[in-house]
């Protein structure tokens, strides 16, 4: 289960529909003091006060890594696509509910994730990119169910695209909810994770600490 677990969390950190062949300027990753995330150049902040534990860059390559070889499985070209979208992709942040390794059913986790969209790709808002994002989980091993609604959501003063999705592998469910939007030619998107709805609400009161400014 943990395995399963790790590669479909891995998922959405390398998902680049969208995707510029050119790697992306150096931006900003952002920082943490006080159990603050922030990050200038995006310009927001995100509290993670209350227990939610900050994974390193390590961590996320790893993931990142599991969930290219899910996703693509055998098909090389869909490793290739995947590779390339390596270069526009910048992983901002990833945090995890409990320490990595914890022994717990489902470990819930935000991410949050930029990707600088190639301006002949058509992607003009957080919606065109998720649906890119729901074409590209189609195309997986993975059964993928999407609720079939694109959604607008205000967190922190921005507006975000929003879809949710439930992901099935060897007859086990993780739900996601991804939300988008687009910020100096770059799609910011944060993808919350989760199991149960008690899990949900906690995803949800962390993201209502989100400020934009």
């Amino acid at each position: 289960m943990k395995n399963f677990i790790i590669c479909l969390t891995g998922l959405f950190l390398i998902l680049s529909p969208a995707c510029s062949k050119k790697a992306p300027e150096k931006i900003d990753i952002g920082t943490v003091e006080n159990s603050i995330y922030s990050n200038k150049y995006f310009g927001f902040a995100l509290d993670l006060s209350k227990d939610w534990q900050i994974q390193e860059n390590q961590t996320i390559q790893m993931m990142r890594e599991r969930g290219k070889k899910l996703l693509s499985g055998d098909d090389k070209n869909m490793q290739a696509a995947l590779d390339l979208g390596d270069l526009s992709t910048v992983n901002l942040l990833l945090a995890t509910r409990h320490p990595m390794g914890a022994e717990v059913a489902f470990n819930p986790n935000v991410a949050i994730v930029a990707e600088k969209i190639d301006p002949i790709s058509g992607v003009l808002s957080g919606k065109d990119y998720l649906a890119s994002v729901v074409e590209i989980l189609n195309m997986s091993d993975i059964e993928v169910s999407f609720d079939g609604n694109f959604r607008s959501m205000n967190f922190g003063g921005l507006d975000f695209d929003n879809m949710g999705v439930v992901m099935t592998y060897q007859d086990k469910s993780i739900s996601q909810e991804y939300f988008a939007a687009i910020i100096k030619s770059y799609a910011l998107c944060i993808i919350i994770s989760y199991t149960s709805e008690d899990q949900h609400q906690a995803l949800y009161d962390l993201l209502q600490t989100l400020k934009f400014r």
